[in-house]
């Protein structure tokens, strides 16, 4: 009986195993695939490192430990760049082994050591697209059960053709299934959750493909976010009486936006928008029934 229960409690402990990240050295140490300078690899607007670490940016060293956690068998390791680790930042998640360190003003290195049996669990991106939609217009029964299908056809028809433009990036060709698009009215935005056509640093590529393109880290990811944005705003202009669903004042402007960008490991349920609930109506009155006289 005692060696059953050691034994059920070796399964759980393994179970429950996690990756483990180190500090390797204080928060001005960066890492280094070697010692030998001739072996670094620099990255440019046109030249990726990818081979051996994907950059992330906009991102807490919280959401950059859970990404490495997750990919418990990909991730060799992270670095940060940032003196407050809660600030967004940069973070770049190692998939080569890290030998060296090198001394770099604010930057922080972290040896990953994986479970028994590492395995790349479930990990998602999701954003939301901001416009100048009039919601209240669109929750109108007469107006969104039309409209709102129309425009989460739209939503995630482009993003699914973009995302196929970068197969190759994305280990796979991305399909409907990868693509969740809510049209929530309450938030005013259009919710959407990508998973990669394979499992691993896939999707890493393609939270890196949503980067904003006037202010984020280049370094050689294609600039990508303006191209989504703008062929929504095209599309969406051929919805019949596009403008009609805008906001007052808003003129023909689509006010186009991808905001929020950030990691999950949950892909929510993603059903089709339903079209709004209709008012109720109210039963017709009936006449009185004259009692028969005798």
């Amino acid at each position: 009986m005692a060696r059953t229960v050691l034994a059920a409690a070796a399964v759980l402990a393994t179970a429950w195993a996690q990756l483990t990240l180190t500090s390797l050295g204080d928060n001005n140490t960066a890492c280094r695939m070697s010692s030998d300078t001739s072996q670094q690899c620099a990255e440019s607007a046109s030249r990726n490192c990818r081979d051996r670490y994907d950059v992330l940016t906009q991102i807490t060293l919280a959401d950059c430990r859970m990404v490495c956690e997750t990919l418990a068998a990909s991730c060799k390791g992270l670095e940060f760049l940032g003196p407050d680790p809660s600030a967004p930042n940069r973070c770049e998640v190692w998939k080569q082994t890290i030998a060296a360190t090198a001394a770099r003003t604010s930057y922080t290195c972290f040896n990953a050591t994986p479970p028994a049996n590492p395995a790349d669990g479930a990990l998602y991106v999701q954003f939301d697209i901001g416009t100048n939609f009039n919601w209240t217009l669109l929750s109108d029964p007469t107006v969104g059960a039309a409209a709102l299908p129309a425009l989460q056809s739209v939503f995630s028809s482009v993003l699914v053709t973009n995302m196929v433009s970068h197969s190759s990036l994305l280990g796979g060709s991305v399909t409907a299934a990868n693509i969740g698009v809510s049209m929530d009215a309450a938030a005013e935005v259009a919710s959407v959750t990508m998973s990669a056509p394979s499992t691993g640093t896939g999707i890493l590529v393609m939270y890196a493909l949503l980067r904003p393109e006037d202010r984020d880290f280049q370094d050689g990811t294609p600039k990508n976010a303006n191209s989504i944005v703008t062929a929504v705003d095209t599309m969406v202009r051929n919805v019949p009486n596009y403008q009609s669903y805008l906001k007052a004042g808003s003129g023909n402007n689509t006010g186009m936006a991808i905001l929020n960008r950030k990691f999950t490991t949950v892909f929510p349920t993603m059903p089709p928008t339903p079209a709004p609930t209709p008012a109720p109506t109210s039963s017709p009155t009936s006449s009185p029934t004259s009692s028969p006289t005798s």
